[in-house]
């Protein structure tokens, strides 16, 4: 079924959302919610573990976790970079370093822009493909859906 899958939907993330949706629409039975994925299946767990093996070719193992316990701690799906920097008391020479690795999150599609318009998040980039939207410290980023369950992150302001 995979195979099938990423046949028809030539890799495309939009296309397998599609495909997903159209699915789990005509066909209600299937009885695969987030809970089941994460607590049965260990989804976010298992993603936790590929997010890390890709950031090794570029961090070390110590600062991943390090900079995801953070991440956890601050305890919020979505927020301001600036504002965690903040919070963590990252200085201003750590700071180029924490901004070079939220740029590779959202370059993993780990973190997306959130846009607000008239205080209502409106539109959410997933990644980064025309270089539009550039990620910097003022941004407001939310975490991917598959990863706050490993990280325990559930802020009733940002629809988890």
């Amino acid at each position: 079924i995979f195979k099938y899958i990423l046949n028809k939907t030539r890799y495309r993330p939009r296309d397998v959302v599609a495909f997903f949706k159209y699915v789990f629409e005509n066909n209600p039975e299937i009885p695969i919610t987030n809970e089941t994925l994460d607590k049965e299946y260990g989804y976010s767990n298992y993603l936790y573990q590929e997010i890390k093996n890709e950031l090794s070719g570029f961090y070390d193992n110590r600062k991943i976790e390090d900079i995801f316990n953070k991440i956890k701690k601050f305890n919020k799906s979505a927020f301001i970079i600036k504002d965690f920097l903040k919070e963590n008391r990252i200085d201003k020479k750590q700071k180029e370093f924490y901004l070079n690795f939220f740029k590779k999150l959202y370059d993993l599609g780990i973190i997306n822009i959130v846009q607000i318009q008239n205080g209502h998040k409106e539109n959410i980039l997933n990644y980064n493909i025309d270089g539009s939207y550039s990620l910097d410290e003022k941004c407001f980023v939310a975490i991917n859906y598959g990863l706050r369950n490993h990280l325990k992150l559930y802020n009733p302001d940002s629809n988890n």
